[in-house]
């Protein structure tokens, strides 16, 4: 059986693509001629054939994520107590074709805090987000997981949307400025997992301390077998997430 499936994921085409590296480094392992210009042959071509497979790879990708979401997945959100609002990061919501919100790849946060207000855990809800000119047609976040959650039972007053924010350092100037005049002394926050860590420290430089509830925890070791080991396009995702919260981590500090 698995077997089978490590041929199968050969097929698909981030498998095709690691089998042609892997040729093109086979092929120039048995370059002959200028000794230096095959030995910078056989460097590049190897090079690119691990990197491809280091950053496609499920099991690497599954342990970057597992580490930057260490601090968190131990936590219950429904377990942490009540709060006097909970905040939501945009980036939950997605466009159907005819450009009507609905939950997107980072769509638990939404769903958890509608959770969460169901469970009695807080009576309102906090969301915010606009998307980056040049990056995306332009969306108000805010207005999409409000609708959404009106879909999931949220009444209109237990919402508040703060518009404009365009990233986290964004939303936690927003948020600092909303905490102090509506007077909350227990705010959670909810966001996924893997983007955490980031979101804590944008929120602790403006003197917030928050309460995380992470959402969308992904960090679950795959058995090291031979499918695990074949390139995956699901591994490149989540390495590129991955990646993307330590190169921001990196820039914002």
């Amino acid at each position: 059986m698995l077997l089978k499936k490590a041929l199968a994921k050969l097929v698909m085409p981030a498998g095709l693509v690691g089998c042609g590296l892997a040729v093109v480094a086979a092929r120039a392992g048995a370059r002959r001629g200028d000794a230096r210009g095959a030995w910078r042959a056989r460097a590049l071509s190897l090079s690119l054939l691990v990197a491809y497979f280091a950053l496609s790879n499920e099991w690497l990708a599954t342990a970057l994520t597992v580490r930057l979401e260490r601090d968190y997945a131990g936590i219950d959100p429904f377990d942490s107590g009540t709060f006097d609002a909970i905040v939501v990061l945009g980036g939950g919501t997605g466009l159907t074709p005819r450009r009507g919100p609905e939950l997107g790849s980072s769509g638990d946060r939404v769903a958890l805090a509608a959770e969460l207000y169901r469970a009695g855990v807080t009576r309102t809800l906090v969301t915010s987000g606009g998307s980056i000119k040049g990056l995306d047609v332009p969306r108000d976040l805010s207005r999409e997981t409000e609708t959404v959650w009106r879909r999931l039972g949220v009444p209109e007053e237990a919402i508040v949307r703060v518009e404009g924010p365009r990233n986290t350092a964004e939303e936690a100037e927003a948020y600092r400025k909303l905490i102090a005049e509506r007077g909350w002394r227990r705010v959670g926050l909810v966001t996924s997992g893997t983007h955490m860590r980031r979101a804590e420290r944008e929120m602790r430089k403006r003197g917030l301390a928050l309460v995380p509830l992470p959402a969308d925890l992904r960090g679950r070791y795959a058995p090291l077998s031979a499918p695990a080991l074949v390139p995956d396009a699901q591994a490149f995702l989540t390495m590129q997430m991955g990646l993307w919260e330590v190169l921001g981590g990196a820039l914002a500090r």
